[in-house]
């Protein structure tokens, strides 16, 4: 069986493990933003897109981002106690016993994780940066380290960078934060003089594993990128591409992929604006039907309504037929990601 038809097969295991164990991705990898350009990196995942997960007592559930209600879990259907607005989608909030003072790359740390894989070929320093929300100063921690490697038995990550990271500055609304200490399970007073950084020497499979440390902790994107790139702002990237850890793509199949996403995308925004602009008209359409059949124009009066009804129905009609051909355009696209082996609705989330 050839590379395309291995990778496919591979992408609809992974769809099958969508539909078991909900928004999680299963057993893939991120892929760079930017592969292909040696002078920067950046990879952006969704908190709920973890690869893997771990823990019971302490753990990590997923929320609906729109009702701020748990989708699974012990408190399913019940309300979050981290209730925010504005997340991206979903998000992924503690819930259970800390784990206290014990440290998350410790034997007997017991407290819930999340893994999410990248493949990075771009050496260099690299921040993480956390999406995250706490309902109180009780709530408003997490951890962060880095293993090279297939987890648990990787290559803890040190050097350049800290053993582990403790994120700890409570806010009341979804905040990009790179800000802590490092290597410490406590954070009274200590202030946060320290970024999360870590240094890439040499490319491979390395896995970002996000811990438990309070319950109440929220917790809605990753972007883990080179220090050259500015931090992420407002809802941040869109998240990047991963596929099945079987299967390696090259530099320009990644590039490629990423071009045919971003055209998706562009075309999908314009749709939106589209409906926007032709409710508008065909409101405004109504209107001057309404005002043409009272009966209360006469004279040039009437002729100017009449012409600007022809004017605007012209406009409706162009702006259909506009639509029609990016939906068309979108349907082209969707099909090259196809004969490449993508399923469009995993690899355009």
């Amino acid at each position: 069986m050839n590379r395309r038809a291995n990778f496919r097969r591979s992408l609809l295991t992974s769809v099958v493990l969508l539909a078991i164990v909900g928004t999680a991705i299963g057993e893939n990898i991120f892929l760079d933003d930017f592969a292909g350009d040696d002078s920067k990196a950046r990879f952006v995942m969704e908190a709920e897109s973890y690869c893997r997960r771990t823990g019971v007592d302490a753990a990590w559930y997923e929320v609906h981002g729109d009702k701020n209600v748990f989708i699974e879990g012990p408190s399913a259907l019940q309300a979050a106690p981290t209730s925010r607005n504005g997340a991206r989608g979903n998000y992924m909030e503690a819930l259970g016993s800390s784990p206290g003072g014990s440290a998350p790359i410790d034997a007997g740390y017991y407290g819930g994780i999340l893994d999410y894989k990248l493949s990075i070929q771009t050496s260099g320093t690299y921040r993480l940066y956390v999406r995250w929300t706490a309902r109180d100063g009780a709530s408003d921690s997490l951890y962060a380290f880095i293993v090279k490697g297939d987890p648990p038995y990787g290559r803890l990550l040190t050097g350049a960078g800290p053993d582990y990271f403790l994120y700890h500055q409570y806010r009341n609304d979804w905040i990009w934060d790179n800000k802590g200490v490092k290597d410490t399970t406590y954070c009274a007073y200590a202030g946060f003089p320290h970024s999360a950084v870590w240094r890439i020497s040499e490319p491979g499979d390395y896995t970002i594993r996000i811990a438990y440390r309070e319950s109440g902790t929220a917790l809605d994107a990753l972007v883990f990128q080179t220090e050259n790139l500015p931090a992420p702002s407002e809802s941040g990237p869109r998240q990047s591409l991963f596929v099945p850890e079987n299967v390696r793509l090259s530099a320009l199949e990644i590039g490629a992929i990423n071009g045919l996403r971003d055209c998706i995308a562009q075309k999908r925004e314009a749709l939106e604006r589209i409906d926007a602009i032709l409710e508008k008209d065909r409101a405004l359409l109504q209107r001057l039907e309404q005002v043409r059949g009272s009966g209360e124009l006469q004279g040039p009066s009437f002729g100017s309504m009449a012409k600007a009804r022809e004017a605007v129905y012209f406009a409706v009609e162009q702006q259909q037929r506009y639509k029609e051909m990016l939906e068309k355009g979108i349907e082209k696209l969707e099909d090259s990601l196809k004969a490449l082996g993508l399923e469009p609705k995993a690899i355009l989330r």
